[in-house]
């Protein structure tokens, strides 16, 4: 019975300390129990949120026909991810100019990142 118990302590130990853990990319916006707290209360939203982190954003070539007005972004020296560049996912897709490239940096919709989850 001694060992059960033991036993059993240890396997509960090691389910709480890693359900506390999270993905250190996104402690440059949230708190540490702010993400613990989401994970318990709705672990899709934490897992779309991680998601984000690796596929909400892409690069793709400016057309040479069409010269759109964009807002510009410096994306040198920074993390790839939303959050390292200090944007949000919004309700629509958004186009930046990257500064000294030819390219575009798209930040993907809460919709098609939500589809893109499932």
């Amino acid at each position: 019975m001694k060992l059960f118990f033991s036993a059993l302590m240890s396997i509960s130990c090691s389910l709480i300390g890693f359900s506390q853990e999270v993905d250190s990319r996104l402690l440059d916006r949230y708190t540490s129990e702010e993400l613990i707290t989401l994970n318990g209360n709705n672990p899709q939203a934490y897992s779309r949120l991680v998601y984000a982190l690796d596929n909400a954003i892409y690069l793709t070539d400016i057309s040479k026909e069409k010269h759109v007005d964009l807002r510009s972004i410096d994306i040198s020296d920074k993390a790839f991810n939303f959050i390292a560049l200090g944007l949000d996912i919004k309700n629509v897709n958004q186009y930046f100019k990257v500064l000294g490239r030819d390219k575009i940096l798209v930040v993907k919709s809460r919709y098609v990142l939500s589809q893109e989850s499932k």
